[in-house]
Formats: structure tokens, sequence, C-alpha cells
């Protein structure tokens, strides 16, 4: 089933905007987008048996095949079944998730992925609304392994707002995601299609700055804020706030930690004189040299 099974493809926010067909009407949910791998677990009724993750080119993952043992200890769907999910790894930079989730030989498998659930489809039942399908993702949650899986928490319900889904895109960024998708209420799920049934506000550009300095200030609610100042190759200046704590204590350390060093921005966009919209301080680039600043 897997193999004839085609990921509904999400429309940007932007480009649904430039369109204006459908328009954005109705409620939506508003869900976390992880910066991660999408990765497909097929349960088959007949079989009475959960299959091992596969890509969204329907391959086998060796990774991350020996977590089909955890996925049998979910309950028994009833019927055929598809979940859907991103995987990524605890604290590592996707870049690096992504060389280990490819790896084929030698010591491939990978310990500590997580699946983070956002959808499911039905393939004998194609219009189950996306309600009923969070609500049976919401049934089988009880029964996750907490190491590895977790459901993606529905952050807003209401209709279309500009400025209310960038409230929660700036808030979840700052958190350390990509952004966000919002599914309409009582959607259908529709293989391969892309509708504004289902929409993404992500970071979508990468930049790789020198990091210059750190900058400290005080935040609205009183606290040290921490702003790191990085230089693209034209000299621009990119101000992206340091909000993890690990970030944070590095530079508490050695507050030369980031200068020097190769830096990955990602924005939602780059202006034409080469400033960002939205930059998001990512990780340092350890495998990149500064000539490679962008």
């Amino acid at each position: 089933m897997l193999n004839k099974f085609a990921p509904q493809k999400v429309l940007n926010l932007t480009k649904a905007l430039e369109l204006k067909i459908p328009k954005l009407g109705g409620n939506y949910f508003l869900t976390h987008k992880i910066d991660g791998w999408f990765v497909y677990v097929e349960y088959s009724k007949e079989n009475d048996t959960w299959y091992p993750p596969k890509s969204s080119a329907g391959r086998t993952i060796p990774a991350i095949s020996h977590t089909v043992a955890i996925f049998n200890k979910l309950p028994k769907p009833h019927a055929d079944c598809v979940l859907i999910a991103e995987v990524d790894i605890s604290d590592t930079p996707f870049y690096v998730t992504n060389g280990i989730l490819n790896r084929t030989v030698g010591n491939y498998i990978c310990e500590n992925p997580r699946f983070s659930f956002h959808n499911i489809y039905f393939p004998d039942a194609p219009h189950t609304s996306y309600q009923t399908r969070y609500r049976c993702l919401q049934d089988l949650e009880d029964f996750f392994n907490k190491d590895f899986f977790r459901l993606l928490p529905i952050l807003y319900i209401g209709e279309y707002s500009q400025q209310v889904w960038e409230h929660y895109f700036e808030a979840v960024v700052n958190e350390g995601y990509e952004g966000i998708v919002a599914a309409r209420e009582n959607s259908l799920y529709l293989p391969g299609k892309r509708t504004a049934d289902l929409i993404k506000l992500k970071l979508e550009c990468t930049v790789d700055c020198l990091g210059d300095r750190v900058e400290e200030g005080i935040g609205d609610k009183g606290y040290t804020s921490y702003t790191l100042v990085s230089k693209r190759k034209n000299g621009n200046e990119i101000r992206t706030v340091l909000s993890k704590h690990s970030d944070q204590d590095l530079y508490k350390a050695n507050p030369l930690y980031f200068t020097g060093k190769v830096v990955q921005i990602k924005a939602m966009e780059e202006y034409a004189d080469g400033q960002l919209r939205q930059p998001v301080f990512q990780f340092i680039r350890e495998d990149k040299h500064i000539s490679e600043i962008d």
C-alpha cells in the first residue's frame, strides 16, 4: 500500500495568497512544523502488523527500521492506515540528521530518533476529515513511548488571520521549530494534491554568515537578552536572538564562542538588498570555512 501512497503536498502561505484560490475560509488547526525527515509508517489490517518507517519515496530507512518493534506495541487500528510524521534527533542540526538517516552501511542504527506525528491517512476512507484524523492520533497518544513519539499539539483553532498566524510563527521559531502548518477544519486528505486545506508558513531560505559578536540587553520581561550579530559577505549585519539556554550558556562560558565562526541562519525570505525577513540563528557550521559565507 505504502509504495502507492502519495503524501499530501503543503501549499506555501505566500503562494496561497498569490493565487487566492480557494479562499482561506473556515477554521484552521495550527501545529508546529519540524525541521526533520518526513516518514510514513504503514499498518496492514490484513497482516495485523505495522511496517518499518519509509521515506516519501517509499524507501525503507535502515537507520530507524528497528523502531518497528516499538510501533507494534501500539494498539492495532481497525483499518489500514498510514501514520505521517517527521523524524528529528534531539539537539542535532538537520544536515547531521540527514546524514545519519541516509546511512545504509556500517554502524547505521540511529538510537535516539524522535517521531513527531501530525497526520494519519486511511486509504479505504480518504474522505475522513482532519478533525477525525487528529482525534485518532490522540487515541494513540496514550500508548506512545514518550522517548520516541510525540503528537504535535494544536496551537490554535480559528479563521485565517495574518496577524495571528505570524504571532504563532514567531513564537515557535523562537523555540527552535521551523514554522507552522495549518490544516483546515473538516478538510480531506488528498494524496499528491496541493490545496489551501493544508498550508505552511516556514523558514524558507538558508544562508551562512560569519559570527561577529554577541550583544547583551534587557528583554521585555526584564531578563537579559543575547543578540548574535552576524555578517554576510556584502557586509550586511544580520541580528538574531540566542533564545536557547544551551547557546546562552556557551556564550557565558566563552564570550567569543560565536565570533569568527560560520553560523547558519534561516529566514522566511531574502530581500533584494541581502537582508532577511524573520532571521533565526540555528547553529554553528563546524564543517564550513569562513570563505563559504554567503
